[in-house]
């Protein structure tokens, strides 16, 4: 019978990883559950306001849970994975929306156009491994997402080619992050509290 419930089970994750990317909402007071397969990301978006939390479960039904990560009115991305990972998500208040798509791994490179504001990237620019600062930075911040323990693919080399001489920061949301002076280039990772330098600023 055991052996059975694993043959069923695998075989439907064999079947998500045909199924196309997708959206729910949650909304205050219930949960969701989902399988991310593997190579895919999840994406929880959640507005000011918002709050909940994401729980990535044992890899089968009745194994122990791997994590738990707040939601708090900021953007999630989770993944990709190795091997296909059960996540279930709760939504305390507001109306959370979760999607996944496929994860292209290849470095990208996005141009962000600064205008004396902070500036949040979207799931799509969050993905890229190389931002490009342009405009005017004014001292303000890239606001990049919040990742969970696994870290992957969560470190940027940022470019300041700003025109009003004035540095950059990259942080998550409400963080003090890292500053990148105008006409320099560093590399900055996620440290599990907010972005850090990995390398000192290089002239560009």
């Amino acid at each position: 019978m055991k052996k059975l419930f694993s043959v069923m089970f695998f075989a439907m994750l064999v079947i998500l990883f045909a199924l196309p990317a997708f959206a729910e909402t949650v909304s205050a007071g219930n949960s969701y559950t989902t399988i991310l397969p593997a190579g895919k990301i999840l994406t929880v978006a959640a507005p000011s306001g918002t709050t909940g939390s994401v729980i990535r479960l044992g890899r089968l039904p009745g194994g122990a849970k791997q994590s738990t990560t707040a939601v708090t009115g900021s953007g999630l991305i989770f993944g990709p994975y190795e091997q296909s990972e059960r996540f279930t998500i709760i939504a305390s208040a507001g109306t959370i929306t979760v999607s996944t798509a496929a994860s292209d791994l290849r470095p990208k490179i996005v141009t962000i156009a600064m205008s004396a504001v902070d500036y949040v990237l979207s799931v799509s620019e969050a993905l890229c491994k190389y931002l490009i600062v342009t405009g005017s930075a004014s001292g303000q911040a890239i606001i990049a997402p919040l990742v969970d323990e696994s870290g992957i693919s969560r470190e940027y080399v940022v470019r300041n080619t700003s025109d009003d001489s004035a540095s950059v920061y990259i942080k998550q949301s409400g963080g003090t992050g890292a500053v990148i002076a105008t006409g320099k280039t560093a590399e900055v990772f996620y440290n599990g509290s907010d972005y850090v330098k990995k390398t000192s600023d290089a002239t560009n």
